[in-house]
């Protein structure tokens, strides 16, 4: 791939991958900075291959304390500083979608609506959903679990929904331009990630007030606080299905945790806007 041969002020590569090879190789500038939105481990990323791109930064942006963690322990130690800034979310855009549409899932009161958002990607630990799904089946909860998303593990998941007989149950609906009409609608919302780097959409549930059962994956108890505004549980079928069940069955905590999640102030768009202002600044 040919150089950018224009010299420019500040670059960024907003990716981990592909964008920092580019950005650190290909591009010319005074100042650079790179972000990593992912559990660098997790994620399979190369430390020998990465470390040569990583030390042509200025600094590098992690978008949570645990993805820095996971960068520096497999790198060691690294030239740039990194620093450490949320994604911004923009929380009035998201309130003003999710009332764009109006009864997007089934709204039989007999049935629970459970929504997960994520790529049908083996990161996301959809496998989980749906064999969570069938124990709830086996304890007679009415349910349908929605889940939006696209991606390579598609056939994968429908094959398992196909042989646990669970079609009626779990429904894969592809990519929306605006899940938050789902996510305001749905009863409860599920996130069975394996790995993230943040978390966002369970930022986006909990900006819409929903109930959320969320794996513990290590960013999980920074955006919730367990039994408080969110349940995090094991990444297993059983503790996903178990936390489920705790929501159904318990109405009051259900409004424990909403009325939580809508009391609670969350300040980290500002904050994270006043970091990149002085990072540009700079």
């Amino acid at each position: 791939m040919t150089s950018n041969s224009k010299e420019y002020n500040i670059a960024i590569a907003y990716n981990q991958g592909f964008s920092t090879y580019y950005v650190a190789s290909k591009v010319k500038a005074k100042t650079k900075f790179t972000w990593l939105n992912t559990d660098y481990i997790n994620a399979g990323y190369n430390a020998n291959f990465d470390k040569t791109f990583y030390e042509n930064y200025t600094k590098i942006i992690a978008v949570s304390k645990e993805s820095k963690t996971s960068l520096l322990k497999a790198h060691g130690s690294l030239k740039p500083e990194i620093i450490i800034v949320k994604d911004i979310i923009n929380s009035i855009n998201i309130k003003e979608k999710a009332i764009e549409e109006e009864n997007v899932l089934n709204k039989n009161k007999n049935i629970i609506n459970i929504l997960t958002v994520g790529r049908l990607a083996k990161a996301k630990g959809l496998h989980l959903a749906i064999k969570a799904c069938q124990i709830l089946i086996k304890k007679n909860k009415t349910i349908k679990w929605y889940i939006i998303g696209e991606g390579s593990e598609r056939s994968k998941l429908q094959n398992l929904i196909n042989s646990l007989k669970l079609n009626d149950n779990i429904i894969l609906m592809g990519y929306k331009e605006n899940p938050y009409s789902y996510m305001k609608t749905c009863d409860i919302y599920v996130q069975t990630s394996l790995f993230e780097g943040l978390g966002l959409t369970v930022i986006e549930a909990t900006i819409l007030n929903k109930p959320i059962v969320c794996t513990n994956f290590p960013t999980a108890s920074s955006i919730i606080k367990h039994n408080e505004t969110g349940l995090i549980c094991e990444m297993t079928a059983k503790s996903i299905a178990n936390s489920i069940i705790k929501y159904i069955d318990n109405p009051t905590f259900v409004k424990k945790v909403t009325a939580n999640l809508q009391n609670q102030v969350n300040n980290d768009t500002e904050l994270s806007l006043q970091k990149i202002n002085d990072l540009l600044s700079q």
